[in-house]
């Protein structure tokens, strides 16, 4: 027989699996199925019971369970990529908020800076170097937290918010 018509084949089952099932060698079942020896009487009446129960399956209600038991299962997937997501939403909203934060913090004392160093209210050279160095490193940290940078997280938050969606309209699927 060819082993697409063979008997195990046809339970779905290796021939090692069956041959466990009927407690037999599976060089003994092999035989079985190309025709050449008999099986002993109990793997016999072992098959034939193994037989009789594949009469009582109904192969379209296993799809079915399997299509049901698949569909939990991308349910349950599609469950913790939306969480991961709003999580991910949450975290790159604080890093916008700390972003904003941090650059409203630096152009405010930019805009004193720069008020203090035209009226020129400190005399001395000392204080006015020190307005210097304090503007130039206000300028450095809008560099670091720059605009271009806001955005960046904008565009990631908007990104997340549209697969969100598409999260949402999967699970209603």
């Amino acid at each position: 027989m060819k082993a697409e018509k063979s008997i195990s084949a046809y339970l779905g089952f290796t021939q090692e699996e069956l041959a466990m099932l009927l407690l037999v060698q599976r060089s003994q079942l092999s035989m079985y199925e190309l025709g050449l020896r008999p099986l002993p009487s109990g793997a016999s009446q072992r098959l034939a019971e193994i037989i009789a129960a594949t009469g009582k399956l109904n192969p379209s209600g296993l799809l079915e369970l399997h299509a049901e038991k698949q569909s939990l299962q991308h349910k349950e997937l599609l469950g913790k990529m939306l969480k991961d997501n709003e999580y991910q939403q949450y975290a790159m909203s604080l890093k916008i908020a700390v972003l904003e934060q941090k650059i409203q913090t630096n152009l405010k004392s930019l805009h004193v800076i720069q008020q203090l160093i035209g009226k020129e209210v400190f005399g001395d050279a000392f204080r006015s170097g020190l307005l210097s160095a304090l503007e130039s490193k206000r300028i450095n940290a809008l560099q670091k937290h720059s605009t271009l940078k806001l955005a960046e997280y904008q565009m990631k938050l908007k990104a997340l918010q549209l697969e969100e969606k598409l999260l949402r309209g999967a699970m209603e699927k």
